[in-house]
């Protein structure tokens, strides 16, 4: 997965050829201060906006019921969090 800011430059590369890197991650932008919840991992993001990639290679046919599966695994929401709100 592979996280973006709003001018397309590559922040983060979470799992990719690192293998799986499972967990909580939060994205933060230019305007954060203070801490992120315990136990979740921070991403720094020079802009407001951020764009989320998933990508998985498909080497023919056969991989195809993997890969839709893998992909209709990921989970992600969208909130927006302050350090005030805990």
């Amino acid at each position: 997965m592979q996280v973006s800011d709003h001018y397309d430059e590559i922040v983060e590369n979470i799992a990719g050829y690192r293998g799986p890197q499972p967990g909580v991650y939060v994205l933060t932008g230019p305007d954060h201060q203070g801490s992120v919840p315990l136990g979740m991992r921070q991403i720094k993001v020079r802009t407001r906006l951020a764009v989320i990639a998933i990508r998985v290679l498909v080497r023919g046919e056969d991989d195809l019921p993997g890969s839709v599966s893998l992909l209709s695994s990921a989970r992600y929401s969208a909130r927006k969090w302050t350090s005030d709100s805990g």
